[in-house]
């Protein structure tokens, strides 16, 4: 009878080759089932409900605002926006937060575009909001967490994306075509429609 002997490294692939076969064993219904250990790929976050406010004929600034939805089970991440430069010169993440005064004594008196106050203007025609007791300014933010499972809403007196040094006023029924980026995904671009709010 003879004997074959093996290298120790010959016999260590014939081991290998023998537990990935024993582990792509069939199942109850006869189907070859293989054993994977690639983690879920989470899915992007999903934008709805873009649209843009109409801006005065001497404004140089504007407001969009939209819906995103994550159904991951990880916080996604808006980190930045843009436009086509027939559109805007630049594109950034804003929030409106109180100033002054105690904070939640009012509600906004005029909340967007097209209205004014005493106390002067943002970005061109975005207004200081008077509230009781208190201003409503808008701030640059370096990112809007949407919570796992969660929707945030970019709206009026809330989260918006600004628009900067406009090529000429948004009017409505036209569409601007905005470029979002999130953390960790390719870019989601939405038509936003322009409308007087």
């Amino acid at each position: 009878m003879t004997s074959i002997r093996l290298p120790l490294a010959a016999a260590g692939l014939a081991l290998a080759a023998a537990s990935f076969v024993t582990g792509c064993g069939k199942d109850e219904t006869g189907t070859t089932a293989a054993t994977t250990t690639t983690a879920a790929i989470a899915a992007p976050p999903v934008v709805s409900d873009a649209w843009c406010r109409t801006s005065p004929m001497v404004a140089d600034a504007g407001a969009c605002y939209l819906v995103i939805s994550n159904s991951s089970s990880e916080a996604a991440r808006l980190v930045g926006a843009s436009v086509p430069p027939s559109i805007a010169g630049k594109a950034e993440l804003h929030e409106t937060v109180q100033v002054g005064g105690m904070e939640g004594s009012g509600t906004t008196t005029g909340a967007g575009m097209g209205s004014s106050s005493p106390g002067g203007t943002m970005a061109g025609n975005m207004p200081d909001t008077t509230m009781s007791g208190g201003m409503m300014q808008m701030r640059e933010v370096d990112a809007i967490e949407v919570p796992a499972g969660g929707t945030v809403e970019l709206k009026p007196g809330g989260y918006h994306v600004m628009l900067l040094e406009l090529a000429e006023p948004l009017t409505e029924g036209t569409m601007v075509p905005l470029t979002l980026r999130f953390e960790g995904f390719d870019p989601v671009v939405v038509e936003a429609e322009v409308r007087s709010g």
